[in-house]
């Protein structure tokens, strides 16, 4: 083990110093024997106004596996708030579809008198559907790609696999639930016959 002159650093108040160990036993060595001198990696730096400062510090791979847990619970929970967004948006977006569905039956049954077929009036509705489930999920898809694009920022690394995975959900839940209200315009059509 020997003392690494290009990994100290000083800033205004402490010193940090790194050792490079080569060997992976020698490591886990290390490692114990810091813990057991500092107490299981934490010592006191002292009192100040009555508070007690404590510094904690840890080998190199142990920070690395706290920060993945910690991205890990990030993710996650970025991910269960915005699937709850999403199927809630779709959800009042599917609702609202099938109570104007219900207000236009009277409109529907006009248009089949003058001679509009069932195919002819969901050509109609397709277009609705388009326009009422294309629109938000138009700017849920810009969201998501500025969202993600910040992250980039934030995080150092481009994230091209939880973008186009963040996109595919928006696609896949909006789609099913345009077909999902499609189908029952046609069954309302259906029952007007």
């Amino acid at each position: 083990m020997k003392k690494d002159p290009s990994i100290q650093k000083s800033t205004l108040w402490k010193t940090y110093t790194g050792y490079n160990i080569p060997k992976e036993n020698q490591l886990k060595e290390a490692i114990t024997l810091y813990k057991k001198a500092t107490n299981d990696g934490t010592f006191k730096i002292g009192k100040k106004d009555g508070v007690t400062s404590l510094l904690q510090v840890s080998p190199k791979k142990e920070m690395y596996q706290q920060s993945l847990e910690n991205m890990g619970l990030l993710i996650f929970i970025t991910g269960f708030l915005g699937s709850a967004f999403l199927l809630a948006t779709g959800s009042i977006l599917y609702f609202k579809q099938m109570t104007e569905a219900e207000e236009e039956i009277e409109s529907y049954r006009t248009l089949r008198k003058i001679g509009f077929s069932p195919d002819e009036m969901m050509r109609g509705i397709y277009r609705k559907q388009l326009f009422s489930f294309g629109l938000p999920l138009l700017l849920g898809l810009c969201h998501s790609y500025f969202a993600v694009k910040s992250g980039w920022n934030f995080f150092g690394t481009e994230l091209v696999v939880p973008l186009l995975t963040t996109m595919g959900i928006y696609i896949l839940l909006y789609s099913i639930f345009a077909i999902l209200t499609s189908s029952y315009y046609r069954k309302i059509i259906k029952g007007i016959l």
